[in-house]
């Protein structure tokens, strides 16, 4: 069996061009302060930079239009990152999903309304879900009450409910509070 190698170095970074490594030629250039200043060249915008101790940054990289920001390069990756690194939080919200039985007894509930809890003020959905199994399903209506009496329970901790019936099933998901 071959080895693996782990090449933590040699990572795809979206890097935009910054001071020498901009291969354009003419270039729009807007200053620090948010300031047009014109079409410049390469080296004319980049020693424009270096007197303010900044790097010159392309923003916009169009056939026609390459505009370049005079900035500070290391402050704007940073905010980058910061920036995906929140997006990609947002992303892992996933759907935690908490099972009960119409059996289920008052002290295990309890527990698992405690689990439901501590999912929602971490921020995930939460499903709940109550199956029927056998001659428990003729007693529809005392299940039904049952499990609005659970979602009702955790009323104060979710946003948003969502019930449905599938069969001998009750689920609602449950949106956190944000």
């Amino acid at each position: 069996m071959p080895s693996r190698k782990y090449l933590w170095g040699d990572r795809q970074r979206n890097v935009a061009p910054v001071n020498e490594n901009i291969r354009h030629q003419k270039m729009m250039v807007i200053d620090s302060s948010g300031k047009q200043r014109g079409v410049m060249s390469r080296s004319d915008a980049i020693a424009l930079a270096q007197e303010e101790g900044l790097d010159l940054v392309v923003v916009s990289e169009k056939e026609d239009k390459i505009i370049a920001r005079i900035t500070d390069y290391s402050k704007l990756a940073y905010n980058k990152q910061k920036k995906e690194r929140k997006s990609r939080r947002k992303a892992q919200q996933t759907l935690k999903e908490v099972q009960y039985r119409f059996s289920t007894d008052v002290g295990d509930r309890q527990t698992k309304n405690r689990h439901a809890i501590k999912f929602l003020s971490q921020g995930h959905r939460v499903q709940i879900e109550m199956a029927l199994k056998g001659r428990e399903s003729q007693h529809m209506e005392l299940a039904e009450k049952k499990f609005d009496e659970i979602v009702n329970g955790l009323s104060l901790f979710y946003s948003k409910c969502e019930k449905s019936r599938q069969g001998r099933k009750f689920i609602a998901i449950l949106t956190p509070k944000k």
